[in-house]
């Protein structure tokens, strides 16, 4: 799937059992945007293979209704080069998980397997004000501990072209 400059979003996904495969998702204002699902107030989206998301406002956020989200990445997650890479919304409550998972079978076709790489992305590579949390480690960045809820988040700096675990 290619999704290339659209005034607002360029790929929005709300409901249950999605899939999303080898996407590359550029020059919009919110790249991929997990939006609400009223009917069910739940979410589950997979991202696998490799998905790309460069070059937009906010390559991938929430909205702000509260709902229940779950992404899973089972793929390699590339979000470079935006004005922010992802946006958490203060209300979005998602659960983002990388990597991690009996069900999630990634690129390489092992179990467990997925990446996330935010690098430079010109404001914030993860800017998270919600409820959010992350599972996994496979992120090409460090991690943090979030003051508010003691979890550990990844805290991602710019590294492009050069991005490394360390």
């Amino acid at each position: 799937m290619t999704s290339l400059s659209n005034l607002y979003f360029g790929v929005y996904l709300t409901g249950t059992g999605i899939t999303v495969r080898n996407a590359k998702v550029k020059n919009s204002e919110s790249g991929l945007v997990i939006g609400s699902n009223f009917i069910s107030r739940a979410n589950n989206v997979t991202l696998a293979g490799d998905i790309s998301i460069t070059n937009n406002g906010v390559g991938l956020t929430t909205n702000t209704f509260p709902n229940q989200r779950t992404v899973r990445v089972t793929g390699d997650l590339n979000i470079l080069r935006n004005d922010v890479g992802i946006e958490l919304k203060k209300f979005s409550n998602l659960n983002f998980v990388v990597g991690a998972g009996s069900n999630s079978t990634g690129k390489s076709g092992k179990s467990g397997s997925g990446s996330l790489t935010a690098c430079d992305n010109s404001g914030y590579d993860i800017k998270n004000v919600g409820a959010s949390t992350f599972e996994g480690s496979k992120y090409i960045c460090d991690t943090t501990s979030d003051e508010s809820t003691g979890a550990d988040l990844p805290e991602c700096k710019p590294c492009y072209p050069y991005c490394s675990s360390s």
